[in-house]
């Protein structure tokens, strides 16, 4: 490993090896990444922390962050407070509440339930 190098195990027990910004599998699959220094230094505070245990698990949380933010914003879910704020701009510039009726709880009921499926 050269100088800089970062060495790290999962709780899989595939090694995570960050070498002047680039990640190598042990398992047999090579995932090459440009981390660059900023990111380096990062996932090594992050390890030394330990707030991760192992520079893998912090990888793999990061992906598990993105996936999230796609699939909300694909439903249409607010991800910002920016997002949120500006929905709720519309909302009360819309006009004054009207009661729901029946078809629209039907089709808030219907909502969730789509949203439950692709949860799974």
């Amino acid at each position: 490993m050269g100088a800089g190098g970062l060495q790290s195990t999962d709780n899989n027990g595939c090694a995570l090896v960050v070498i002047r910004g680039t990640l190598h599998l042990n398992n047999g699959d090579i995932m090459n990444v440009s981390l660059g220094e900023k990111w380096n230094q990062f996932v090594a505070q992050k390890l030394k922390t330990g707030d991760y245990q192992s520079a893998s698990e912090l990888v793999r949380d990061g992906l598990r962050m993105l996936e999230q933010r796609d699939l909300q914003a694909q439903r249409g879910s607010v991800t910002s407070f920016e997002e949120l704020q500006d929905a709720l701009l519309v909302g009360i510039r819309s006009g004054p509440a009207t009661a729901m009726t029946k078809a629209d709880w039907n089709e808030l009921h219907a909502e969730i339930s789509s949203v439950k499926k692709v949860k799974g």
